[in-house]
């Protein structure tokens, strides 16, 4: 009963704090509260969070049953993102209790092909302090929420993470994805590597982002991934910048080496490129690669 007050209060809370207008985002208008960045973005940068759906489309000419994990989903914009062309189902992971109450209205006005788990994702030894959570303009990071400690110790407003593999066990359906969607703002290397087990089986297509600023060890910590995902039989990455361009592709780890130093430099003097957006690919799914690329570069040359 407590747990439905608590809810019914955040609900209230940001219900009274929020001016909400429509976007739209292929065929669906969703809820998009007048704080987030989300609208400025795309009317600034046409290509902003595009992408991802274009790259959706492409992988469910190949794989018919598709299904995808949306990790960090938010308010539910990647997830019309992923529907724009076909109702692909998809599990929306999130643990905000800001962007849950708008996660759960858009999905209805997305359809029931879109399902939610109610939590963070990660080494289920992490506890995350919901107080201090960062949440501004529509993102939000948890580095500096995490304790790794046991939660009775620290109150009543701290979680546990769960692993990909736990949260699965629940949602059956999602058992085979191919799509890995992670936007957790510095996060994503760590889900990354507590996945590995499950990438290994499943080789889905992974779009993540890429910020090795916000991580304590981020240099680190970002090359170790992609190098792990190499381990795991991926062999092509396409890179985007922060307003969703094509930047290049690569098959080399060291590339990424070069990449954070291009980061570090645009932070140090002028910063316009915050993060990257990589998608990586499985050996297995090489023609997809192609496929997207050649896309890509048609883009480019228009």
């Amino acid at each position: 009963m407590l747990n439905k007050i608590k809810k019914f209060i955040i609900k209230k809370i940001i219900t009274q704090n929020n001016i909400f207008i429509k976007h739209q985002i292929g065929p669906y208008s969703i809820k998009l509260p007048s704080k987030h960045a989300l609208k400025n973005y795309q009317e600034t940068f046409k290509r902003y969070d595009i992408a991802l759906g274009e790259i959706a489309k492409i992988i469910n000419n190949k794989y018919p049953n598709l299904t995808a994990i949306d990790i960090g989903a938010n308010i539910g914009d990647s997830a019309a993102l992923l529907s724009k062309y076909n109702n692909i189902p998809t599990l929306c992971i999130e643990g905000n209790d800001i962007f849950l109450p708008i996660l759960k209205e858009n999905t209805k006005i997305i359809g029931t092909h879109i399902k939610i788990e109610e939590c963070f994702v990660g080494p289920e030894n992490i506890f995350i302090d919901k107080e201090k959570i960062k949440t501004d303009k529509g993102t939000a990071t948890i580095v500096n929420s995490i304790h790794k400690t046991n939660s009775s110790i620290l109150g009543k407003n701290i979680i546990q993470n769960k692993s990909l593999l736990t949260i699965l066990n629940s949602h059956k359906k999602f058992l085979n994805f191919k799509l890995l969607k992670i936007d957790t703002d510095g996060y994503d290397f760590c889900i990354i590597n507590d996945s590995l087990n499950i990438i290994k089986k499943l080789k889905p297509i992974i779009f993540f982002e890429y910020d090795p600023s916000i991580p304590q060890n981020g240099d680190q910590e970002s090359i170790d991934t992609i190098n792990n995902l190499i381990s795991t039989g991926y062999k092509q990455f396409i890179i985007y910048d922060n307003f969703g361009n094509f930047l290049m592709s690569t098959n080399n780890p060291e590339t990424f080496i070069d990449l954070n130093t291009y980061l570090k430099s645009n932070k140090k003097y002028k910063q316009i490129v915050y993060y990257f957006d990589i998608c990586a690919f499985h050996e297995e799914d090489i023609d997809l690669f192609k496929k997207i690329k050649n896309i890509e570069s048609n883009i480019a040359i228009l």
